[in-house]
């Protein structure tokens, strides 16, 4: 017997759910495509950026975006360096990290699943209202990252 409740979800409980859902799909579509969510953030940061950024910055960013302190992210770099999916290329004396084909190759595997993910996912929600959803999570997002400052 299935028991209903009338009362709404509270926003915190339904954010959480939703992300904990979510977040257990896209981080197995990742996984399919033979990355993981660290370097998703290093190629979607760099795909900002027209494939490239200064190693520093993109240290600093990262660290930032995934809430790892700096040497992990520079050892993740590292990782993906060795591995070929990143190259360091000079642009007037700058290190830059760039991807490489075999990076581009591998993060167009990992959006197609994604976005495939994501079709399923909010495809059905109207387009204004997705929009709606989209800014209230800026908004929390922004607002928790000035809490956490505190």
């Amino acid at each position: 017997m299935t028991q209903t409740n009338s009362r709404p979800v509270p926003f915190g409980r339904a954010l959480g759910e939703a992300y904990r859902s979510a977040d257990a799909l896209h981080l197995r579509a990742l996984e399919q495509a033979g990355t993981a969510f660290d370097s998703w953030v290093v190629f979607t940061l760099l795909g900002d950026h027209d494939g490239a950024a200064a190693r520093p910055w993109l240290i600093a960013d990262l660290a930032r975006r995934l809430r790892k302190p700096a040497t992990e992210v520079d050892e993740h770099l590292d990782g993906m360096l060795r591995a070929g999916f990143l190259r360091i290329e000079d642009a007037e004396g700058e290190a830059r990290v760039a991807v490489t084909e075999d990076g581009a190759a591998l993060f167009a595997r990992a959006r197609a699943l994604v976005a495939e993910l994501t079709e399923a996912l909010v495809g059905a929600v109207k387009p204004a209202e997705l929009a709606t959803v989209v800014r209230v999570l800026r908004e929390v997002d922004e607002r928790a990252q000035v809490l956490a400052r505190r």
